[in-house]
């Protein structure tokens, strides 16, 4: 998004995608690539992916994107597990190293 931080950006769409709310560090925790696929034309973007670990403090029960997203809590091993790009799978590991009472 224009005109904003990176994890200004990333407390915007934890709202608009996973319906919650709290406090964003400013701090990456890591970050990994992919190949984003676009539908119009089938070409391949390669993309960049930072993580901002958000602090929870609600979760709302309506949101923008609620009916395209399925959201459940998940242990940071289970989260790790159901990840399929394996930089993602490092980050969320050693994030739940980090924090080992957080649900991440």
């Amino acid at each position: 998004m224009k005109g904003r931080e990176p994890w200004e950006t990333v407390e915007i769409e934890a709202r608009q995608e996973a319906g919650v709310a709290g406090v964003i560090s400013k701090r990456s925790v890591g970050s990994f690539h992919y190949d984003k696929i676009l539908d119009e034309d089938d070409r391949v973007l390669l993309c960049e992916v930072t993580i901002f670990p958000l602090l929870v403090k609600r979760s709302h029960k309506t949101w923008r994107e609620k009916e395209q997203r399925e959201t459940r809590w998940l242990s940071g091993a289970q989260a790790a597990a159901l990840a399929a790009d394996a930089g993602l799978r490092n980050i969320i590991v050693a994030f739940a190293a980090s924090y080992p009472d957080s649900r991440a």
